[in-house]
């Protein structure tokens, strides 16, 4: 499905040559931003799902098994021109205890993010999914701009993994 993606998507083509991106880079950057649900799987069989829970809970024999992809994936992604501005990242937990006003959080795993923020509030924000959630607002230097590689309609940025924040307000 990657494949078929890249090589039928004018937008991808182009980006390709403008980033001299690989047909095999640029099929892992698909490939990431696939939902397995939309392919009858369960989100648990997602890449970008299998993968960031490895580096989050440290499974070091789950990332070596992805360490070829992943280095593909990473190689494409570097080679993408960085966007700086404001996006945001709900999450299904309440985390404001875990967060105090100047601590520095250093998030592990690819962080997907967006530009919409009524969107991302009304999927995770309180009440949302009957449970409190978390909703970060993040100043980005350095988000990937990943729509034209996904077949969903949203505004996706990456922020790569082992990226250093602050929090201003929790």
């Amino acid at each position: 499905l990657a494949a078929q993606f890249v090589s039928s998507s004018a937008s991808v083509q182009q980006l390709m040559r403008q980033h001299q991106l690989t047909d095999m880079q640029a099929q892992t950057v698909c490939l990431y931003t696939l939902h397995a649900r939309q392919h009858g799987g369960l989100r648990q069989h997602s890449v970008f799902y299998v993968y960031n829970a490895a580096l989050r809970w440290r499974q070091a024999e789950a990332v070596a098994l992805c360490s070829q992809y992943w280095f593909l994936f990473c190689s494409a992604v570097d080679k993408v021109q960085s966007v700086t501005g404001t996006v945001f990242r709900g999450l299904h937990l309440p985390l404001t205890h875990m967060y105090s006003k100047g601590s520095t959080v250093w998030l592990n795993s690819v962080t997907s993010t967006t530009t919409d923020q009524d969107q991302t509030l009304l999927q995770f924000g309180a009440g949302a999914c009957g449970r409190p959630a978390t909703l970060l607002h993040i100043i980005a230097v350095d988000a990937k701009d990943m729509q034209a590689f996904s077949p969903f309609p949203e505004c996706e940025l990456l922020i790569p993994p082992n990226s250093c924040h602050t929090v201003h307000t929790v």
